[in-house]
């Protein structure tokens, strides 16, 4: 029995007014830039394998400690945890595709994760999962007839391996285990007095602009006349609406937290810090490339890579830091509110071309390499990094512990 994704390959989406399909997309994009497709089945297991890879090492920054569960470090892991998780799906999604459906869409310039795209089709599978698989049949009625089909074709049967993965996928599209579009993290009360109380909030978004994810924590106050935010009520689920209206789309930091303070009168963020994962440089994804002259730091990553990796794996992992934070209160009046309304300042640190430019309190930039590739990043070997010369260096060594912490 062979199963039909009902037409996945064409989902329509909508740009600048105007019905078009995934497909129109693709073509008008090229094989190029953020809309690069994955040609063949090794090119899918090279790459997965590769994403399987860096996130491990990513997961190795985040300890599992025994200590306080609400520390940046444990919320981080179970974000890149469910990043990880799915990933995984979506190579089950591709594993076995039939003629005709589009391959896997890629950003191997901005980010080298999957095209934002592929994340809106899974929102939509996930809204049909269910029909899905009541449609397909058992996995041990498809593994017994992937048996019997070996045996007397002695041959792969291409049909029930795709029912297979098609299973396996849907059944992996479980709500609280996957990175999404906008990904509800957890709420800690961290005190409370007689006048406010605060909270830190945690949660991710895959932007549509850039292609990458982002992890966020959000401190704020909460004004104690107002309804307690862990009871689940009314002003919860506006805080929730607010949040992912404003934070689903990773506006520059400094612009959402100012957001967020327009949007609740009773909530005062007080410290949003955001963690951008990308963009992954990569052998796998840059080997066949010519850089991009606009960016020089894709050509130097492909110098440092293809020049220097030993291993077809090698990779950089490049991620960014930032946090805002309010310096003061000030009330401010106008016709709608006479009685003045709290607004918090936030501190844009304006000496900075960076942070001025991203309306941040500071920024930070780390990359995640192996040790040995690290080594030809010194000014001495003639390969820099320029926009990162005073990132943090986070080596690998052989037995895959991370340096540099």
């Amino acid at each position: 029995m062979s199963f039909n994704r009902e037409d996945s390959s064409r989902s329509t989406f909508s740009q600048n007014g105007m019905s078009m399909d995934s497909l129109d997309l693709l073509h008008q994009s090229g094989s190029d830039g953020d809309f690069t497709p994955l040609a063949s089945n090794s090119e899918y297991a090279s790459y997965f394998k590769q994403l399987k890879e860096v996130l491990g090492h990513l997961l190795e920054c985040f300890p599992e400690t025994a200590e306080n569960k609400v520390t940046e470090e444990r919320i981080s892991r179970r974000f890149v945890e469910k990043l990880s998780f799915t990933l995984s799906a979506l190579r089950l999604k591709y594993m076995f595709r039939s003629d005709g459906e589009r391959p896997l869409w890629i950003d191997v310039t901005e980010s080298g994760f999957p095209n934002h795209l592929e994340m809106s089709e899974l929102e939509v599978d996930l809204q049909r999962r269910d029909s899905v698989l009541r449609e397909l049949p058992p996995q041990s009625i498809l593994k017994r007839t992937l048996v019997d089909e070996i045996f007397q074709r002695k041959e792969d049967p291409l049909p029930v391996l795709r029912d297979l993965a098609s299973r396996s996928y849907f059944e992996k599209l479980e709500e609280r285990c996957l990175f999404r579009q906008f990904t509800e993290g957890d709420l800690f009360c961290l005190l409370e007095n007689t006048e406010v109380r605060r909270y830190l909030y945690s949660f991710g978004c895959y932007d549509f602009r850039s292609n990458r994810p982002y992890i966020h924590f959000l401190t704020f106050d909460q004004d104690v006349s107002a309804p307690r935010l862990e009871e689940r009520g009314a002003n919860y689920e506006e805080f929730l609406n607010a949040v992912r209206s404003e934070g689903g789309r990773a506006p520059d930091v400094g612009l959402l937290a100012m957001s967020l303070d327009e949007a609740l009168e009773s909530i005062h963020p007080k410290t949003l810090k955001r963690i951008c994962l990308g963009p992954l440089y990569s052998r796998v994804l840059l080997k066949d490339r010519t850089p991009n002259a606009a960016d020089p730091r894709e050509e130097y990553m492909q110098q440092l890579l293809l020049r220097f990796g030993r291993r077809k794996e090698d990779f950089v992992l490049l991620l960014t830091e930032e946090v805002v934070f309010s310096k003061r209160q000030e009330v401010s009046r106008s016709v709608f509110s006479p009685k003045g309304r709290v607004r918090e300042v936030f501190s844009i640190t304006e000496s900075d071309p960076e942070t001025l430019a991203r309306k941040a309190s500071a920024v930070q930039h780390y990359f995640l390499l192996p040790h040995e590739l690290l080594q030809h990043v010194e000014p001495q070997t003639g390969i820099r990094i320029a926009d990162f010369a005073k990132a943090k260096k986070l080596s690998i060594d052989s037995l895959g512990k991370i340096h540099g912490l």
